[in-house]
Formats: structure tokens, C-alpha cells, sequence
């Protein structure tokens, strides 16, 4: 189990991403919290403290895009975690290339990404109280 109870916002999640962060929940106790859209994220962003953002990739050129940009740029202080199809991560790679985010497979394990989550975090928190 954890250390603590990690409270993780889950974005616009489709079926793969909503059971993977459920099974997280399960096995490992993560707190989630849903929000619609990257606008509704961005808005709890400024009011609510959670430990990482995890969301899917937005097609490209999209205002969903520009969104989870502005997210990626402003949220120095959360670690973002984007689930990524192979061939789709170039254009994510160069669209949100300015700001700081994790690439994760749809296909990793759960304990893998488990265990990515919790040194990700951990890592953060150490820079922050740097």
C-alpha cells in the first residue's frame, strides 16, 4: 500500500484509462478525481491540491490540445501523466513539447505505472521542498 492515500485527477478518461485508474484504486488506494474535459481539469487545477494529473491524449490542433498545453505549462507544481498510443506520440511529443509531462503507455502494467506514479510524485515533492 502507500505511504498515503495519493489523490490523482483523472481527465476526460475513455474506457481503457477509467479502468486503469479504477484498478489503481483498487490494488494500490489512489484517491481519483474525474473531470470532464481539460477545461473543468484546469479550473480545479487553481482550487484543489492533488498529487498528479493523468489524462489521454487530444487529437491534434484541437482546443482540447491547446488545453491539456496550458496544463502541461502551468502545472510545474503536479506531475502530468498522458496516455499515449506509439503512433501518436510524435505530434504530442511536438504539440505539448513545452511543457513537462509523462508519456505512459495504454499497454503498461498497472503495477508499472503504479510504481512510475509513486517515484514521479515522490521526485516532485522532493523538488519542491528544495
Amino acid at each position: 500500500m502507500l505511504e498515503k492515500s495519493r489523490a490523482i485527477m483523472v481527465v476526460a478518461p475513455g474506457p481503457a484509462l477509467r479502468w486503469a485508474m479504477e484498478e489503481l484504486k483498487r490494488s494500490f488506494g489512489y484517491r481519483l478525481q474525474y473531470a470532464a474535459d481539460p477545461y473543468e481539469a484546469g479550473l480545479r487545477l487553481e482550487n484543489t491540491s492533488v498529487d498528479a494529473v493523468v489524462c489521454e491524449a487530444a487529437p491534434a490542433y484541437t482546443a482540447e490540445c491547446r488545453l491539456l498545453r496550458e496544463i502541461c505549462q502551468r502545472s510545474v507544481r503536479v506531475p502530468v501523466f498522458l496516455f499515449v498510443e506509439p503512433e501518436s506520440e510524435e505530434y504530442m511529443l511536438e504539440e505539448l513539447g513545452h511543457g513537462t509531462f509523462h508519456v505512459v503507455r495504454p499497454a503498461t502494467p498497472i503495477q508499472a505505472f503504479h510504481e512510475m506514479l509513486q517515484e514521479t510524485i515522490r521526485q516532485h515533492q522532493r523538488e519542491k521542498a528544495a
